[in-house]
């Protein structure tokens, strides 16, 4: 599947940029093993992410409609991953303080 630049900030790539901003807090506070074991992850969850807006938009193949759920699907799965990992990075910081 060929991506434009509108699907870039969904990247992996995109996400490891993302120096200790909102997205990954949590990266920064991981040891070698654990940033690891969080890339294996992140790359085993965008190839799910990315099947699944797949499957999501395959009503609307070819038509006009079929970008804009993509971009809904693809939205809707990485704030809830983001959330996912935001709520466990506050979780083993109580944890381990």
């Amino acid at each position: 599947m060929r991506r434009g630049r509108l699907f870039r900030c969904f990247d992996l790539h995109e996400l490891e940029r993302c120096d200790g901003s909102k997205c990954l807090p949590i990266k920064g506070s991981l040891n070698e093993v654990g940033q690891k074991r969080l890339k294996i992850s992140q790359r085993a969850w965008i190839t799910f992410r990315d099947a699944q807006a797949d499957f999501d938009c395959h009503h609307f193949d070819g038509g006009s409609f079929e970008g804009l759920e993509r971009i809904g699907s693809l939205d809707q799965l990485t704030q809830a991953r983001t959330k996912r990992l935001l709520a466990d990075y506050k979780r083993f910081k109580e944890i381990f303080e």
